[in-house]
């Protein structure tokens, strides 16, 4: 069965340029549950609660993620002891990566797709434009 975020995925894969359909693979993927390998050893004295794995491939850095934990662990394979994962919303990734990483989502798959960091520099300003328009708690009335 494929995901809200595959269906999207092989859309635009179909209809190459059509940017409606780039628009929504983005909106699927801000909301979207993701999972992301991460070392397993916590390293002393760290404050991030998780370290994601990736890859540096021809001088560009690249972090897995995945639409589902069946497809981390096909992935991972023999190596899942190795590793932990967690779920985290599309756009806390977004929100929380670097200008310079590029997203590997689902790798392996027929229908891989590689963010650019220059996808994920819109997407950080769609996240802030985002961030902005969520109204903080109304007070409560007596």
């Amino acid at each position: 069965m494929m995901t809200e975020l595959e269906q999207a995925i092989v859309a635009a894969y179909a209809t190459p340029g059509e940017q409606t359909i780039v628009n929504r693979v983005y909106a699927c993927l801000l909301r979207s549950t993701l999972w992301l390998p991460v070392q397993r050893e916590q390293i002393a004295g760290d404050t991030e609660p998780y370290r994601p794995l990736y890859a540096v491939l021809e001088e560009k850095c690249f972090m897995p993620l995945f639409d589902s934990v069946e497809r981390l662990e096909a992935w991972a394979g023999e190596t899942l002891a190795e590793i932990r994962h967690v779920s985290v919303l599309g756009r806390e990734v977004i929100a929380s990566v670097g200008d310079t990483v590029y997203l590997a989502l689902n790798p392996g798959v027929a229908c891989y797709k590689e963010f650019s960091s220059e996808e994920v520099k819109y997407l950080k300003k769609v996240v802030g434009k985002l961030a902005g328009m969520v109204q903080p708690d109304a007070p409560e009335l007596n």
